[in-house]
């Protein structure tokens, strides 16, 4: 099984742990107990007075980051009163909910136990910062860099300056979002007050920059933006001092280890000036009513002023309309005068185009008499030319016709004497060929006769 020290093994190994199982793995650190009723009853209390103006103070462009934000800071407030007073609280929980916008019961709980362990003393000289916090900061300052701490002092930079500015942004201003990751799973994989160490650190590993700051505005400037320190050295150099920092200056002597979180609801959180909180949250809520008097006689003021305004303006406004109204009609009669003249000229205008148009209706009209007379005239001619030409046609089809019934006459006379000579022909041969024929069968009839005769002959010789 992943216990602690089975995950700070893999943490020493990697300097992270997978970003897909990271917010799994601190849920299992930190002992989340998941109450979703004790959670449900701080929601239902709806938006602390003290984040009512939130958006003013902290204009963020995703209207969803900024619910959750407004919704996770009420729900603290409503748990413990403190945190209703505490200017510093958005800033110091808003990574976390940049990363955990998507389960809020798991962010809320991560940061009640961060406020409960790893802030538990920072209230206790509340409004002010924490001194006793900042002492062990300075103290271990001190024991591995006394030349470094030198130079802070001559500068009269304080650890308010220089060490509270990283805690109370739990480094979110000084490092990237993936360096605050790789810190933060290292700072939740060990006691509290690695965490102090991990300020030192972070203060060593950037002395040479340190050391050539020399006004107040430099300083201010480099604990506020994001500085290139190495992370991964920085976090080395913190298990470094912690491992040899002397136990009368560990900060383990005065911060206790982890105390999870108890199953079925959370617990009370009264590590603070209570009389001063109380004073705090009274006179807001005078304020708030001093306010609220101070809203409504505004409201009134403004009402009236409003009605006063508006009335005035409706004044001025009949008068204007007044004026408007004389001034319009003046216009208008100018208007209808200028018009008439206009009327006027174009009547007169208009009655010489209507002669001219008359005119020309009268010339187009003599123009077009002519042009039909002209054309009527046209096709009686074309009529007669036509008649002309059929006549012409009929003598010479008339003529064409008897040409050709003459020589059809001749063709037929001659095909007539053609076969005139062709049955004389056939005639005179047919005769020739009979003659022929009787003159043969004569001879053939001799020449009988005298076989039959030679044969009588030899018969009577015999």
């Amino acid at each position: 099984s992943l216990g602690p020290e089975r995950l700070r093994t893999i943490l020493k190994g990697y300097g992270e742990y997978p970003a897909k199982y990271r917010t799994f793995i601190w849920r299992c650190l930190l002992k989340l107990p998941d109450n979703h009723a004790a959670y449900s009853s701080l929601l239902s209390k709806g938006t602390h007075p003290a984040y009512l103006g939130l958006h003013h103070d902290y204009p963020l462009k995703s209207r969803k980051l900024l619910r959750v934000l407004q919704r996770t800071l009420s729900a603290l407030a409503h748990w413990s009163e403190l945190l209703g007073e505490v200017k510093y609280l958005p800033g110091l929980v808003f990574p976390f909910v940049k990363l955990f916008q998507n389960n809020q019961l798991v962010l809320f709980e991560i940061l009640v136990t961060l406020i409960m362990n790893w802030c538990g003393h920072w209230f206790e000289y509340f409004p002010n910062p924490p001194l006793n916090v900042l002492a062990l900061v300075e103290n271990c300052l001190a024991h591995h860099n006394s030349q470094l701490l030198e130079h802070l002092v001559k500068r009269g930079i304080t650890s308010h300056q220089y060490a509270w500015p990283l805690l109370e942004t739990m480094f979110s201003e000084v490092l990237s979002r993936e360096d605050w990751l790789r810190l933060w799973d290292n700072v939740l994989s060990n006691p509290p007050s690695f965490l102090l160490f991990c300020v030192v650190s972070f203060l060593t590993s950037s002395r040479h920059t340190l050391l050539h700051c020399s006004s107040g505005d430099d300083f201010e400037y480099f604990f506020h933006h994001q500085s290139c320190v190495n992370l991964s050295a920085m976090v080395k150099e913190a298990y470094h001092l912690s491992d040899t920092t002397p136990p009368k200056l560990h900060p383990d002597q005065s911060l206790e280890g982890l105390v999870p979180l108890t199953k079925g609801g959370y617990p009370v959180f009264n590590k603070y000036p209570r009389f001063i909180v109380d004073y705090q949250v009274q006179e807001r809520e005078r304020i708030r009513k001093e306010e609220l008097g101070y809203l409504q006689q505004r409201q009134s003021a403004l009402q009236l002023e409003r009605l006063t305004e508006q009335r005035r303006q409706e004044e001025e406004a009949w008068h204007r309309q007044q004026e408007q109204l004389l001034e319009a009609e003046s216009q208008r009669r100018r208007l209808i005068a200028l018009e008439e003249d206009k009327l006027a000229d174009q009547r007169s205008r208009l009655q010489a185009v209507r002669r001219e148009v008359r005119v020309k209706e009268i010339a187009v009209m003599d123009a077009a008499r002519k042009r039909f007379l002209k054309h009527q005239q046209a096709v009686k001619e074309a009529e007669l030319v036509r008649m002309d030409d059929r006549a012409q046609r009929a003598v010479l089809q008339r003529g064409r016709e008897t040409k050709a019934m003459l020589e059809e006459v001749e063709l037929r006379t001659l095909e007539l004497e053609g076969q005139k000579a062709s049955l004389e022909r056939d005639l005179a041969r047919a005769q020739q060929e009979a003659l022929t024929r009787l003159s043969a069968e004569r001879a053939e009839g001799d020449h009988r006769a005298e076989l039959k005769l030679g044969l009588l002959e030899r018969a009577v010789q015999e």
